[in-house]
Order: structure tokens, then C-alpha cells, then sequence
């Protein structure tokens, strides 16, 4: 008999979507049983309407930053910790939505660990995820082949470094910030009229 296992990350999340999205309101989170499927690692189903969210979930270790030195080191030196992630290929028939898991130890002032642990989630839906990736290019202009996004454990700061630029201003993306978005797609009903909302 085999044994059914599914990765902390997408556990959390999964809570975290079944406490905004309760049974009480006909919402249900899903998981595929193939720890292979393709495509999606969760699904988010307003069982009233039928409409469906497919969820990617990628998760990185977080690493203390090191800023390197440019122009910017008085931006980008302010940062803790990066999460670093390999490039993705995203097809037409991709997920609506990615969710990038970042957990970091909490350290007191003078930089000792506590024995807790927190998270940054960042949440793109499949729109967002094309442009933030088609930014992620070598000098050359070739394919990038990883990206990182920068956090703090002190404020919701989050930055993006990727093939050869850097850039902040991804507050709006994570997940509290978010929910308004998915509660707004998921509560439309299936229709030619909303027909634009498959494709973002």
C-alpha cells in the first residue's frame, strides 16, 4: 500500500486558503492524489458556481543576503534574507495562480535565533507571473536561469533580483494582500462575459 504524503508548504497554504475560503460558503481546497501532477498543486473550487482556481506551489529555503555592490547597495543591502528559485517555463495551460513559500528563522536584535519560525507567501496570477518572468534575462538578453525574491522578517518589504536587474515594490503580491483578487475571479460565475478572467 502506498503512502499519500503532501509537502508543508502546500499544507500551509492550504489552511490558509480552507480559513478565507470556508465549507460554510461552498469553497473547497482540493489536492491532486499524483504527487506528479502536472500543472497544479492545489484547487480552489467555489462548489456553488463551479468555478476553479489551479494553484502552482514553489517553496525555497531562505538564505541570509549578502547585497552586492552597485548603485543600489543602499537599497538592496537593507534586505535579510532571499529566496531563490529556478526559472520557470510557463505554458498556455499553466496554473491561474503561483504562490511562492519563503520560511525564515525570527532573530532577536542582536541576530540570535528564536525557537520560532515565520513565512513570506507571495502570490502572481498567471498574467503576473509571465511579465515578472519575461524580466528575468542576462546581459545578453538570454533566458535567465534563476531569480530571487528579497524579505525582511521585520517589515513586508519584498524585492526581486533576477538575471541582470533588481528591482522592490512587490508588497501588493503577497498573499494577504491577494485574497481580495481571488475571492473577486472565483466568485464570478463561468460566462462568455468573464471570459478574460481565464486567461489572467
Amino acid at each position: 500500500m502506498s503512502h499519500f504524503t503532501l509537502p508543508f508548504p502546500e499544507y500551509d497554504i492550504a489552511n490558509i486558503l480552507q480559513k478565507n475560503f470556508p465549507k460554510k460558503k461552498n469553497f473547497s481546497v482540493s489536492i491532486p492524489l499524483s504527487r506528479q501532477q502536472k500543472f497544479y498543486d492545489l484547487l480552489l473550487i467555489n462548489c456553488k458556481n463551479k468555478k476553479v482556481l489551479t494553484i502552482q506551489v514553489k517553496s525555497s529555503r531562505t538564505f541570509l543576503y549578502e547585497g552586492k555592490k552597485t548603485k543600489n547597495e543602499n537599497i538592496f543591502d537593507k534586505y535579510e534574507y532571499n529566496g531563490w528559485f529556478l526559472n520557470l517555463d510557463i505554458k498556455s495551460n499553466y496554473s491561474d495562480y503561483y504562490f511562492f513559500y519563503m520560511p525564515y528563522p525570527v532573530h532577536d536584535k542582536n541576530f540570535r535565533p528564536r525557537a520560532r519560525w515565520d513565512r513570506k507567501i507571495l502570490v502572481f496570477n498567471k498574467k503576473e507571473m509571465v511579465n515578472i518572468l519575461s524580466k528575468v534575462k542576462t546581459k545578453s538578453g538570454n533566458k535567465g536561469h534563476s531569480f530571487w525574491f528579497l524579505l525582511n522578517s521585520f517589515d513586508n518589504k519584498i524585492g526581486f533580483s533576477g538575471g541582470s536587474i533588481r528591482f522592490n515594490g512587490l508588497r501588493k503580491h503577497l498573499l494577504e494582500n491577494k485574497l481580495k483578487e481571488m475571492k473577486r475571479k472565483i466568485s464570478l460565475p463561468f460566462t462568455k462575459k468573464n471570459k478574460e478572467e481565464k486567461n489572467t
